[in-house]
């Protein structure tokens, strides 16, 4: 691949991470509606498996098919990757904030750049050494550890940081069924259906029901939700796999929490703080420094 059709394909991955940093502003918005994690994560998962469905179905009847011994993949990215991921990360935003929750799970890309470089034999460069500590001084700083804010919330962290395990999971989950021929939209179609079927049992019924139907402009609204945050992120990130380094995606894909933070304070009014400022400049130099062409 030329230098052109890759950098394309980074700012594919670049524009997924601003679509991921959407669904603080979109939880914030059900929580006022007294949906809790379960629920919302139901919302976004089982919208996006329809919606992916019917692309298949348009697009390719065959990219149904899957290989029985395969399944497990699909099993456990569904329900580590999607399930938990949304439970975890839902449940960091509503104990610290959306742009806490956000900026902690770029430790991810030091979990993604180690597994990577463990079962893809991916080179752990010294650019990609550098890039991940300032993903993680990021995540130091905007998790308020440095500045008696209040906003820092033990419990709130440690869950933020299992959903940047989840999450890390999914990429490498994802390049595994790449590399084994899988279509990705076969690999998103097939990880949202468990993560749906997962959803569905433990989310509360009655509740999403009472929600929904008060106000038929709340589908309206999940489907929105579903597309903007899950389906068209997911979809542009996961193509962009086949031609980048799973690492290299990972990292770059930590706009998301610059994204956050920024939606965060001009829709939401959370305070600007200087240590938020501070963690976006260093996922900034992350980003940067990854991208750099110098030979290693």
């Amino acid at each position: 691949m030329d230098k052109r059709k890759m950098s394309n394909q980074c700012l594919l991955i670049i524009l997924a991470g601003m679509l991921w940093g959407t669904q603080g502003l979109f939880v914030t918005e059900w929580r006022s509606l007294g949906l809790q994690s379960k629920e919302i994560a139901a919302i976004r998962v089982i919208t996006a498996t329809i919606i992916f469905a019917l692309l298949v179905i348009l697009y390719n009847k065959k990219l149904f098919r899957i290989r029985i011994q395969d399944l497990w993949i699909f099993v456990a990215s569904g329900l580590i990757s999607i399930v938990g991921f949304t439970v975890f990360y839902y449940g960091a935003i509503d104990m610290t904030s959306v742009s806490v929750a956000a900026v902690l799970l770029y430790v991810s890309p030091a979990i993604v750049s180690v597994l990577s470089a463990i079962f893809f034999r991916e080179k752990f460069t010294k650019n990609k050494v550098v890039s991940l500590i300032f993903a993680f001084l990021g995540c130091t700083f905007v998790s308020g550890i440095f500045e008696n804010t209040g906003t820092f919330h033990a419990a709130g962290v440690a869950i933020g940081l299992l959903a940047a395990f989840c999450y890390a999971m999914y990429s490498i989950f994802s390049a595994l069924l790449l590399r084994r021929h899988y279509h990705p939209m076969t690999s998103m179609l097939y990880t949202f259906i468990i993560a749906s079927i997962g959803l569905a049992i433990i989310a509360d019924w009655n509740t999403l029901e009472n929600v929904l139907t008060k106000d038929y402009r709340r589908v309206e609204f999940g489907l929105l939700f579903g597309c903007m945050s899950c389906v068209l992120p997911y979809f542009l990130y996961t193509i962009s796999l086949r031609y980048v380094e799973v690492s290299k995606a990972a990292i770059l894909s930590s706009v998301e929490a610059i994204s956050a933070s920024v939606y965060s304070i001009l829709f939401l009014h959370e305070a600007i703080r200087i240590d938020v400022i501070i963690g976006i400049i260093c996922v900034i130099l992350s980003v940067v420094i990854v991208n750099q062409k110098k030979k290693e």
